[in-house]
């Protein structure tokens, strides 16, 4: 297994994808995932770094990518995400010339003006396409479980499994899974078949209430858009992200697992503790999670 990190933690703090190249290579991760800020159902194709360019901050950084991340949304019919697949086909493009091996994507919110029906065989039909496009370039597609999506724990990614079919794969993310109510490491063995991807993000999700943890995911994402959060209260403990080993995920463990399932690919570390209320540093988020994760993969890796 290989260790490396995420640019998403830069780009909420609106640091450029070099600069963040460059902090993640300078810490000591050796892997890199990419990610771009665009609109969840995007009008337009927004513009992508010149392959050369990033070449160049790659190799001067030592680091090598390994994937590239969007959150582009998928339950809507063709005609409303045909600029989502242009983009999807350009990142899977940008990839492989790059080097790098998989996609991570997300099937978005159900959307409120589409009953669920239709959403989810929107989401079947535009992953098929999606798997199939990354298939041609020889890359795995790797869809990422969010909390209270369509997709959000690991008996609804074997049902969307079963209707996307081949080369569709899982992104595990420990912290997703445990607030939505799973162990991760057992998660890891019941979809060892189909582990495309690994994200090492830490929440704190024991004693969660599900109904809570639903009316949180929708203060978050409504935090994101710039409203407040502040005036919920639980019964049950509070689920938010963190700040690397202050959480409940016992990476040791999903790792050791991980290697048992011969899972040998990129770990990309994911920061997402701002939206906790957690501090915004995306430098010191990598350093604080290299210096946490990488004694445990040099174990492991030993």
């Amino acid at each position: 297994m290989k260790l490396g990190c995420s640019t998403l933690q830069y780009e909420n703090a609106g640091i450029s994808l070099f600069e963040a190249i460059k902090n993640i290579g300078a810490i000591g991760y050796r892997g890199v995932e990419l990610t771009f800020g665009f609109g969840y159902i995007s009008e337009q194709i927004p513009e992508f770094p010149k392959i050369e360019d990033l070449r160049e901050v790659l190799y001067e950084s030592n680091v090598k990518v390994g994937s590239f991340s969007t959150s582009l949304f998928w339950g809507y019919g063709k005609n409303k995400v045909k600029n989502n697949k242009k983009i999807l086909e350009r990142m899977a493009d940008i990839t492989v010339e790059l080097g790098g091996d998989h996609l991570v994507v997300v099937t978005g919110p159900w959307p409120d003006d589409i009953d669920r029906g239709t959403a989810w065989n929107n989401m079947t039909e535009n992953l098929s396409w999606a798997a199939r496009m990354c298939a041609e370039r020889g890359l795995k597609l790797a869809l990422e479980s969010v909390v209270t999506w369509p997709v959000r724990d690991s008996k609804t990614f074997l049902e969307m499994k079963e209707k996307v079919g081949d080369n569709f794969y899982t992104n595990i993310d420990p912290s997703n899974y445990g607030i939505s109510g799973e162990d991760p490491v057992p998660v890891v063995r019941k979809l060892k078949n189909y582990v495309g991807g690994v994200h090492l993000k830490d929440a704190k999700f024991k004693g969660v209430i599900e109904e809570e943890v639903f009316a949180w995911m929708d203060a978050l994402v409504k935090g994101i858009e710039g409203k407040s959060q502040k005036e919920l209260t639980f019964k049950g403990a509070k689920p938010e992200f963190t700040p690397m080993g202050e959480g409940d995920v016992d990476f040791r463990s999903l790792l050791v697992v991980l290697k048992e399932v011969d899972y040998v690919g990129w770990c990309m570390v994911e920061y997402e503790g701002i939206y906790s209320g957690y501090y915004n540093d995306p430098v010191r988020a990598s350093q604080d999670s290299f210096q946490y994760l990488e004694p445990i993969f040099g174990d492991l890796n030993a």
